[in-house]
């Protein structure tokens, strides 16, 4: 070996044969031990340690609990969106026809896109475990179930998604109760009481919306119930913003000479915009057993042309409807609104030999 120094040969103490001796420039030096020469060879490589990097950083590797569930709400989230959206856009439609100033097409458009990027924050974020992967996914979960719960009105499927937006999130509360092993009771009740009380407003909400509405109800279903107690030959019925009495009936021919009954009904503007008969109202004749096709005349009357003409709040007009017929035997008249949730109608039974 060469003395770092000088460069002269070194020779080992004899004193202590750990050291190395210089005699020209009277210093000893303590060679490096064979370990670290190795080690500082170019082209070699330190031997890595067999255990694990958990064991190696002092860290726990996540366990990935729950991944397979949570990837199974977002997938379902995500398809419920395109599910809804079409649902409320429907039901906007519905609304303004009708003019019933309900904003349930809205709240569940709102809804969908919640549930939406709740899915896809839940999947990109399955195999966390950390308090964001959870509550992130939970709020958005929860205020689009607290929104849709506060605006069912006429839209009932979206109580449904409501409460099913309230468990989605209430799950993701769960599983990171669970994650932390929280007390087992706690982790079991705190979801359930957030179900059971947005339950209990879609419940509330829904019943309140029919209830606000059972004036008009009443009054649609009165020409049903002077059906039901006696035949008056006359239809009265009130829709949603508007109402609609059947006042005559006559026979006629088409275009082309076939038979065709003309339905004439007095529409009365009940709402506060201005409405038309054709956006609100669906009037359907049976023959038979079966409905009848919309006759084309060759001469259009005013009463016609009022069936597509808008009335302004507190009007009304005379309108008129036609109809093909197969043969002179009796016909029964429906009315019903355009676009209903409920289903309710009124019908009339009528004469024309």
């Amino acid at each position: 070996m060469k003395c770092p120094i000088c460069g002269g040969e070194l020779v080992r103490s004899k004193k202590d044969p750990e050291y190395m001796l210089c005699r020209n420039c009277k210093k000893r030096f303590k060679p490096r031990k064979k370990t670290a020469e190795r080690a500082e060879r170019p082209g070699e490589e330190r031997p890595r340690s067999k255990r694990p990097e958990a064991q190696r950083t002092g860290r726990e590797e996540p366990s990935e609990r729950f991944k397979t569930f949570r990837l199974i709400i977002g997938i379902i989230s995500v398809i419920l969106f395109l599910l809804i959206t079409l649902q409320s856009c429907a039901a906007g439609l519905g609304n303004i026809l009708s003019a019933n100033g309900e904003a349930s097409g809205s709240a569940g458009f709102i809804l969908a896109l919640m549930m939406m990027i709740g899915g896809i924050v839940t999947i990109c974020m399955r195999k966390k475990e950390s308090v964001p992967a959870f509550i992130v996914p939970f709020v958005f979960y929860t205020v689009g179930a607290l929104l849709g719960a506060a605006n069912v009105g006429s839209y009932a499927d979206l109580a449904i998604w409501s409460v099913l937006a309230a468990v989605f999130g209430a799950l993701h509360l769960l599983f990171l109760f669970l994650c932390r092993e929280a007390n087992i009771i706690l982790s079991i009740l705190v979801p359930v009481l957030i179900v059971a009380a947005i339950v209990g407003f879609t419940a509330m909400s829904s019943r309140g919306s029919e209830d606000g509405g059972s004036t008009d109800t009443t009054s649609g279903n009165q020409g049903a119930s002077d059906e039901g107690a006696g035949d008056d030959g006359v239809i009265n019925f009130s829709g949603t913003g508007y109402n609609i009495t059947l006042t005559r009936t006559e026979t006629g021919g088409d275009y082309e000479g076939n038979p065709c009954v003309y339905v004439y009904y007095t529409f009365t503007n009940t709402g506060e915009q201005n409405l038309s008969p054709a956006a609100v109202s669906y009037l359907q004749v049976f023959q038979n057993g079966v409905s009848c096709e919309r006759a084309i005349t060759s001469e259009i009357n005013d009463q016609m042309n009022n069936y597509s003409n808008e009335v302004q709040p507190g009007g009304s007009s005379e309108a008129c409807e036609v109809f093909s017929l197969t043969d002179m035997s009796d016909i029964t008249v429906e009315i019903s609104d355009f676009l209903s949730a409920s289903g309710e109608k009124d019908s009339q039974v009528i004469q024309l030999q």
